[in-house]
């Protein structure tokens, strides 16, 4: 009989101690796991015009008729082109000295592109169809003004910004998988439609994914 439950208590330790290792094998694994590096970044600085070089950083400047062909971070050339298609009187305002963060540096910050109550619709191009494409766009001001959050729309998705407080970068996030034809538009409107509202917007970020 002792050796009856000794066996059985030896068989059920058994049990537990592997059913254990496996638990703890599989959460190691789910740690170890990492997530995917995208094949390329693109980072887009806004502006009216060239303030000097920002290392890794593409500086487009609005109203320009070519567009701009896109750089990586790697600095190679993409074939990417970033257009205006519609827009108004946008303009660069100011905001002083921002500290960045380690995706949008100071100097992408620096200058807010903005216009009361205006639609102002760009286009990516060139993009590959079968890839997959995060984008970020950042807002920064150096004032309290939430008149400034501004909506943005790809893909008949809208999401706001959120911009209102001062000295604080305000980040909203899109994915686009398979661009038709490699384009993606993107269009800013006022979150305020009463006719006081702006669009605002400082930088934007293109991260390529395999699909």
């Amino acid at each position: 009989m002792k050796n009856f439950l000794f066996i059985t208590l030896l068989f059920l330790y058994s049990v537990s101690s592997a059913q254990s290792v496996a638990v703890h094998g599989m959460l190691a694994k789910r740690k170890s796991s990492t997530t995917v590096a995208p094949i390329q970044t693109v980072n887009i600085n806004m502006d009216t015009e060239s303030r000097g070089a920002i290392p890794n950083w593409n500086t487009w400047i609005y109203n320009s008729s070519d567009g701009l062909n896109l750089l990586n971070s790697a600095g190679t050339t993409t074939g990417f082109n970033l257009l205006k298609i519609q827009g108004g009187s946008w303009t660069a305002e100011n905001e002083g000295s921002p500290a960045g963060d380690s995706e949008f540096p100071g100097a992408v910050l620096a200058y807010m592109m903005n216009g009361n109550n205006l639609t102002i619709e760009l286009r990516l191009q060139g993009l590959d169809a079968s890839k997959r494409y995060e984008l970020i766009f950042a807002a920064y001001q150096n004032y309290n003004g939430p008149e400034d959050n501004t909506n943005i729309t790809i893909n008949g998705i809208t999401k706001a910004t959120g911009l209102s407080n001062a000295n604080t970068i305000y980040k909203t996030n899109f994915s686009v998988s398979n661009p038709t034809s490699g384009i993606i538009n993107i269009t800013f409107t006022p979150y305020d439609t009463t006719g006081n509202g702006w669009t605002c917007i400082n930088a934007m970020i293109l991260k390529e994914y395999a699909n």
